[in-house]
């Protein structure tokens, strides 16, 4: 077979991999609750209820988190959960749509690590086959998809090779692919923006190797420059409806923690890694190999060593966090979420450790079948164990409500329970960007209480895409209607149809006056100028960052000839 056809079937192989570690979840047919799966289904659902009405974009969350009309799209990005709302509209079974979009991350990460190694290796598809699975098919990959359901820091995993080789091609290698840290970055931005922030961090590593390495960094410098700008053009669209949001807005952002508190005993890390959980086996097995064969190894080799096992360190409590806990450092949570950066460079390492293996033959070419098998293997295994283990969770098989809730964590729907958890939210994340003075006040607005000159009267709404619609009986002209849905301050408010202005109350809601006995008052969301106009700035950047490598190859053909 030669190099032209392995590469074009190593992604129908990628597919049928990822279909074959996904089949235990389908039969499964049930969605058990990591902390953040709430908050991602109501994400998707929104996206999903927007294009069934013909919306493209949901601006402001009206028919999930409790209709109370939170620019959740604007501060959070969304553009990587339209797959999963489209497989909702395909699909019958709403458990099978979210798993088909779970599969859909595995071979996009597959084939992205598969890509990268294929550049990072100059063509060697072995070892780039290898790094493909042992970067996706991880046990931390398998926590954060399932375990945890944090979708955003799941989907941006996808971009940190990406961003790594980006960044080491600027620094060490002649051609300066510079484009490849822009649209992997931005794709972080567009997935998970701490995990944007976490990544810089690999970028800031490689950047200081190249300083310490190579003599011409300096000149080299300004690729870098060009990936920076170009993320901020490409992603010039989320940064506008970012930061209209935050500046114009005293928000009720996520919770800040102490670092050395959550961040995990080192014995506990590396037994829990051992039981196949938290970073794995696998990489802790390469972890030994690398002590074993240390003077074996190429420098290269060595420094992906010191990496990764550095931020294996900084992921437990090992490492001095309380003097990081009163910085922007704090933002990260849980030091935990470094194990997305340790799982790539132990998958290097591990891809390196093989290789010589096989290469020095103490191993025969067979070893990258084997390990490749394992990682499936021990991806499977850990599916049923996840069963097993969540089997006691509670079923929702009832609507929450204000009257009667839902476990905070720790419950479970299948196909016919599922949209039970949606709309109403009181579980992690459910004040999330919310206005500051309306979190006092999140008992009443999730029941869709209002106020009419002060009396108390349940409001609710008529919902359609970015707009919500009230009727409103007053005893006449005049009155102050305080209505359940918060005040971002970009807003079309219309009484019977005629325009009217609008204040903010208290509670940081919508308040405007009426202007009969009866008001149909109807509030839709209004995109600003600078959002319209960042939306086509990012669109016309993605294009010619697309377009610059084939540009390239095209001016260096004419060149030649």
């Amino acid at each position: 077979m030669n190099d032209k056809t392995k590469h074009v079937m190593v992604y129908p192989l990628f597919m049928a991999i990822c279909i074959i570690v996904m089949i235990p979840f389908w039969k499964h047919n049930t969605l058990n609750s990591g902390s953040d799966m709430q908050f991602h289904l109501q994400r998707i659902y929104e996206i999903y209820m927007n294009l069934k009405n013909g919306s493209l974009f949901p601006y402001v969350s009206v028919y999930s988190f409790n209709n109370v009309g939170v620019p959740l799209n604007l501060v959070y990005p969304a553009i990587f959960l339209y797959p999963f709302a489209i497989f909702m509209l395909l699909l019958r079974n709403p458990v099978h749509a979210i798993y088909l979009g779970m599969w859909l991350i595995l071979f996009c990460s597959m084939s992205v690590a598969y890509w990268t190694g294929m550049k990072y290796w100059k063509g060697n598809f072995k070892k780039s086959v290898l790094f493909s699975f042992l970067y996706t098919l991880s046990a931390w990959y398998f926590h954060v998809l399932f375990s945890g359901f944090t979708l955003g820091e799941g989907i941006g995993m996808i971009f940190l090779p990406l961003i790594a080789f980006g960044t080491y091609s600027i620094f060490f290698r002649d051609e300066h692919e510079w484009y490849i840290l822009a649209l992997g970055m931005s794709g972080v931005v567009y997935s998970h923006l701490l995990s944007a922030a976490m990544y810089s961090v690999v970028v800031g590593v490689i950047l200081a190797l190249g300083v310490f390495y190579t003599s011409n960094w300096i000149k080299n410098f300004k690729y870098l420059l060009f990936a920076v700008l170009s993320t901020v053009v490409i992603t010039a669209f989320y940064w506008a409806g970012f930061i209209q949001t935050m500046f114009n807005n005293k928000l009720n952002l996520t919770m800040v923690v102490d670092l050395q508190k959550s961040a995990l005993p080192f014995g506990n890390y590396v037994t829990t890694s051992l039981n196949n959980d938290m970073i794995g086996i696998l990489p802790i097995f390469f972890v030994v190999l690398a002590c074993v064969l240390w003077k074996k190894l190429d420098n290269e080799t060595k420094c992906i060593a010191i990496i990764g096992i550095t931020f294996f360190l900084m992921v437990t409590s090992v490492f001095p966090w309380r003097l990081l806990q009163d910085t922007p450092v704090r933002n990260l949570q849980f030091p935990t979420r470094l194990q997305t950066i340790v799982n790539l460079f132990l998958a290097l390492l591990g891809t390196n450790i093989i290789d010589y293996l096989t290469s020095s033959k103490v191993l025969t070419k067979k070893a990258y079948i084997c390990v490749a098998s394992l990682t499936t293997i021990f991806f499977i295994s850990n599916a049923f164990n996840f069963f097993i283990n969540t089997a006691s969770q509670t079923e929702v098989n009832y609507r929450p409500s204000t009257s009667k809730n839902m476990p905070f964590m720790g419950f479970k729907v299948n196909s016919q329970t599922f949209y039970n958890i949606l709309g109403y939210n009181l579980g992690v994340g459910s004040t999330d960007y919310w206005k500051k003075i309306s979190v006092s006040h999140n008992r009443d607005l999730t029941a869709h209480v209002g106020y009419i000159d002060g009396a108390k009267k349940i409001l609710v709404p008529k919902i359609s895409p970015n707009k919500e619609q009230f009727k409103v009986q007053t005893k006449g002209s005049g009155e102050k209607i305080d209505l359940p849905i918060m005040n971002y301050g970009s807003y079309n408010v219309t009484i019977n149809g005629k325009k009217v202005s609008y204040k903010e109350s208290k509670r940081g809601t919508i308040v405007v006056y009426s202007k009969s006995n009866t008001n149909t008052v109807t509030i839709q969301y209004k995109p600003s100028t600078v959002l319209v106009v960042a939306k086509y700035i990012s669109l016309i950047g993605l294009v010619c960052v697309f377009a610059f490598p084939f540009r390239q190859k095209l001016f260096k053909k004419k060149q030649k000839s």
